[in-house]
């Protein structure tokens, strides 16, 4: 019991931890992208205006790239190449950048900037951007605007590389990454060095809620034990009556409820009582159907065997006997205390490669009225007054469920058509 409170601490606070990181670093590389974008836009910008403002965007004729020679190698001042070469930003610009004459032919093509693509493959890309309709876009790596003349004639167009754009944002990325990983295993290992001392009260009084069960079991047993005796006793000098009859029935359910409360307390505890062995489950079953043949035949209840009840072949299951006869009883004490007189009650015992697993329904004056997971709570009573009067402490399928998962199974309640109600429980191989 208490590991799994350390545990459920450490994974609720674990939880809260990784869900501020991953807040945080989202937050931080969300902003960094936004920044980046905005600033390879500005950059853009600015390269795109510097062009556009520094000289003629005439024609030119013949092939366009021995335009762009001889402008290049002539020097001639003013031309769409020509900027302030004191802007170390836009010097460090990886881009190129054509001139689009008025039939929508590279005129000038500067690709002095970039090393990374040839003449064929820039022009390839300025021809997709002047054919996109849009001003700006991205195309493969490159973010491209296009700015033209106020008259239509003429336009720039600028690729910016943005390879080193994507480069920064995957190194935030992968540094945040890193970072918060570090921090989340350091959150870890704090966490769970406190999480003893945190929960340290809580397992205090735990611990003192279990011994104090387990000695007022064992000291009830002793004064239900002389109850029990003096009952009989007085049956045998005055005969059975309504007054002795009832003294043992009291008896009984006090003896079930204690028992039921050390089975919590050693589950809670992590102990599976009494010794490990091969149980024969349906040579049991037959054995607690048996021992409540009295209270079926009272009630004239009918109970049904399912076919591969029969058919499934011996099925073992490596437990305690006294912890599956526990299972069994509860279960079918409590089908038959609340199933209504001349009804049938149905049992199914079947087993597969990985697990074995009871099912047992019956049908209820009325179905409880709360979600069937609310059944297996302890203490809890979906009809306080029909569980008097049956007799019922509301632990029983508590007990049941501690039992069932301290061999690692499961057990569920669900709710059928016609008032049925079916409990399974599953234990696996």
């Amino acid at each position: 019991m208490i590991k799994t409170l350390q545990k459920k601490f450490i994974v609720t606070a674990m939880t809260a931890i990784t869900i501020l990181i991953v807040v945080m670093l989202g937050a931080i590389n969300v902003f960094n992208v936004a920044v980046t974008n905005l600033e390879n836009q500005r950059l853009l910008d600015e390269v795109v205006n510097s062009r556009f403002e520094s000289g003629r965007l005439g024609m030119n004729s013949g092939n366009p790239y021995e335009a762009k020679s001889q402008e290049i190698s002539a020097g001639i001042s003013g031309s769409i190449f020509d900027f302030d070469p004191s802007d170390n930003e836009r010097m460090a610009a990886i881009y190129f950048a054509a001139e689009i004459n008025i039939l929508g032919d590279i005129g000038v093509m500067d690709l002095s900037h970039i090393a990374s693509v040839d003449e064929k493959e820039a022009a390839k890309l300025v021809l997709e951007a002047m054919n996109s309709g849009e001003n700006s876009g991205r195309i493969d790596n490159y973010r491209y605007k296009i700015k033209r003349a106020s008259d239509g004639s003429r336009a720039v167009c600028v690729f910016l590389d943005r390879k080193a754009e994507v480069k920064q944002i995957m190194r935030v990325v992968t540094m945040s990454l890193i970072a918060g990983g570090v921090c989340w295993v350091i959150m870890l290992m704090i966490v769970y060095l406190l999480s003893r001392r945190a929960i340290a009260p809580i397992a205090a009084n735990i611990e003192r809620q279990k011994q104090f069960v387990t000695d007022a079991g064992h000291e009830i047993k002793t004064p239900l034990a002389i109850i029990s005796v003096n009952a009989e006793a007085m049956e045998l000098y005055q005969g059975e009556s309504k007054w002795s009859r009832n003294i043992k029935e009291q008896v009984k359910r006090l003896n079930e409820l204690m028992q039921n409360l050390l089975t919590l307390s050693r589950a809670d505890e992590g102990i599976v009582p009494g010794q490990i062995e091969q149980v024969d489950l349906r040579m049991m079953l037959d054995e607690q159907l048996g021992a409540f043949e009295e209270m079926i035949r009272k009630k004239q209840l009918i109970i049904i065997r399912s076919t591969e009840y029969y058919s499934s072949g011996r099925i073992t299951f490596l437990a305690d006997k006294e912890s599956i006869r526990r299972i069994y009883s509860i279960l079918l004490d409590n089908a038959i205390k609340y199933s209504p007189e001349e009804k049938e009650i149905e049992v199914s015992l079947t087993q597969d490669a990985k697990a074995v697993e009871f099912r047992i329904r019956n049908t209820c004056s009325s179905l409880p009225d709360c979600p069937p997971e609310k059944l297996f709570d302890r203490f809890y009573r979906g009809n306080s007054a029909r569980t008097q009067r049956s007799g019922g402490n509301g632990i029983g399928l508590s007990a049941a469920r501690a039992l069932v998962e301290s061999y690692g199974g499961k057990i569920k309640a669900e709710y059928l058509p016609d008032n049925k109600i079916e409990f399974v429980a599953r234990l696996y191989k």
